[in-house]
């Protein structure tokens, strides 16, 4: 007898977030940055052997990554006190950016190495700011509920860009692969600026204020 009363509870919450200007343009900006970046790691073993690495060697690009990622995580609490999100979210676009870039310039194992370092700080503001953004957009008492919606696109992205990633390898190669990437990663940079400045200067709707988790 309840079930159709939750049914109509549950729907009319979700409206109530999906009218949130700011969270939907969000996410279409995570979908076009998660399924790039997710590939970043996944088919790097294709970066490793085009350069003449061991592919066995996969494993320390991960501890390198690790090293750079952990302590910029510790220091994400300053940085958000400092840094409005939305900011600290672009400029992880931008890291992600340049380290795609880099790749298709990359000639040696060594350089493929370096370059975690810019995965490991995009990958640490990302972790840092988007859930306290998702958490800030999100009407009250609706927080977990956005959480779970953005966690269900992220991970949906994720999978859709392994796939689409395996194809356009396979089909045009690595290094062509990485431009795709940095090209996605630029459009979603400029997407996402251009979201803000619609809705502060055109719909006049101010960022809600951002609440720590």
């Amino acid at each position: 007898m309840t079930l159709i009363p939750n049914l109509i509870t549950s729907i009319t919450l979700l409206l109530q977030i999906l009218r949130n200007y700011y969270f939907i343009t969000y996410l279409f900006f995570a979908i076009f940055v998660y399924m790039p970046v997710n590939t970043l790691m996944v088919f790097l073993p294709y970066l490793i052997d085009a350069v003449g690495g061991d592919t066995a060697k996969f494993g320390l690009l991960n501890a390198c990554r690790a090293l750079v990622e952990i302590p910029v995580l510790f220091l994400m609490r300053s940085l958000r006190r400092k840094l409005p999100l939305p900011v600290i979210i672009s400029g992880a676009a931008v890291i992600f950016c340049v380290e795609a870039f880099l790749c298709t310039r990359v000639s040696n194992f060594n350089q493929v190495i370096l370059l975690q370092a810019f995965h490991g700080i995009g990958g640490a503001c990302m972790i840092g700011a988007a859930s306290n953004y998702v958490y800030s957009l999100a009407p009250e008492g609706l927080n977990s509920t956005a959480q779970t919606l953005n966690g269900a696109i992220v991970g949906i992205a994720a999978i859709t860009g392994n796939l689409i990633g395996g194809f356009l390898i396979l089909n045009m190669g690595i290094f062509s692969y990485y431009r795709v990437i940095c090209g996605t990663l630029f459009f979603a940079l400029i997407y996402f600026y251009i979201t803000i400045i619609v809705g502060l200067k055109i719909l006049k709707k101010p960022i809600p204020s951002l609440k720590a988790v």
